[in-house]
């Protein structure tokens, strides 16, 4: 004769089980759901920017960045970007897993950033990709580049160099030329992260 045990439904621990089991399920479908939510708007994203043709070059002190749409603090563009004033300019050339958006943050200039995504809408990195150092001097600036290039290998050269003058009021008043430089390498790796080094600032031979 078989034993089946009896199965007190009222018992602490059914309910504890029964409730548990409740929420796992319940939070296994909000994930999925949000990960499909996650998935699909940045695909619609990258659809709307399209692509940004390689190699690319941009200077804070002489362009104007390619803007193709503004971030809306009202939308899922907040899951992405961490600038709710900034903009979105287009995307790097297709890869197998993971999309690359260069966006820009407001400033005295717009500084431009890149951010990975995977497929599946989960960051995987993000990263200022300018020197930005041309505003603000406190110099008599005679002229200033602060540009940022990817070329189509997804390699990233930066530069920032500026000559300018200043005024000395000394004994015996004087002018001062003066000549900085920074300059700083990285690239996009194929998982998506972003490595970039920049240099220090020196003086210009």
């Amino acid at each position: 004769m078989l034993f089946v045990p009896l199965i007190d439904l009222n018992s602490f621990e059914m309910k504890y089980w029964v409730v548990t089991s409740i929420l796992f399920l319940s939070g296994c479908r909000y994930q999925t759901s949000q990960t499909d939510n996650r998935s699909s708007y940045i695909r619609e994203l990258a659809k709307i920017v399209g692509i940004q043709q390689v190699p690319f070059k941009y200077d804070l002190a002489k362009h104007n960045p390619d803007i193709r749409r503004s971030i809306n603090k009202h939308s899922p563009d907040t899951l992405f970007f961490d600038d709710f004033n900034g903009s979105i300019g287009g995307l790097l050339p297709d890869t197998s897993n993971f999309f690359g958006f260069i966006y820009y943050k407001v400033g005295d200039s717009h500084y431009p950033f890149l951010l990975t995504v995977d497929k599946k809408g989960k960051i995987i990195d993000r990263q200022s990709i300018g020197l930005g150092h041309c505003g603000g001097q406190v110099v008599d600036i005679e002229s200033c580049t602060d540009s940022v290039s990817i070329n189509e290998k997804l390699e990233i050269e930066m530069l920032y160099e500026m000559r300018g003058k200043v005024e000395i009021n000394d004994s015996i008043p004087k002018e001062i030329k003066i000549c900085n430089w920074i300059s700083g390498k990285g690239k996009v790796t194929k998982e998506g992260r972003i490595e970039v080094t920049k240099g220090k600032l020196e003086v210009c031979d």
